[in-house]
């Protein structure tokens, strides 16, 4: 939406460049918010034990994968360090989950399960290997 809001003042008649410069600042804030999470998230399995999941600049989460205790695919809207909607979610801690959408979903998956075997990954047919 603000990417078109952005972009109106430039189909009007009486374009100032005042009008252009502003639509240029709210494209360019669209897509410093927007972008970052879709070219800058990792998930890493630490030598600990630990799943570190970074997106963007200001998104950190560190997961003890002792904690982790289901795994399921899922296609949900909400806001997450997942930049696809064909996520995982990881159930962790007692009512806790994460979404998370790593290329390899199986891979991820044998990861994870090899610090702790007690992983349930539900539906396993589902997952899509990319």
């Amino acid at each position: 939406l603000v990417l078109v809001l952005g972009f109106l003042p430039i189909f009007q008649d009486d374009v100032s460049t005042a009008s252009v410069l502003v639509a240029f600042a709210m494209v360019l804030m669209a897509g410093i918010i927007i972008l970052p999470p879709f070219i800058n998230t990792t998930y890493t399995i630490t030598a600990q034990g630990v799943l570190e999941i970074r997106s963007s600049f200001w998104y950190r989460q560190s997961i003890p994968i002792q904690d982790i205790t289901k795994i399921k695919p899922s296609s949900s809207w909400l806001a997450s360090p997942a930049p696809s909607l064909d996520r995982l979610a990881i159930h962790h801690g007692k009512f806790s989950m994460t979404l998370v959408s790593p290329e390899d979903k199986i891979g991820f998956i044998e990861a994870l399960k090899s610090h702790n075997s007690s992983i349930v990954a539900e539906d396993h047919a589902k997952y899509k290997v990319t």
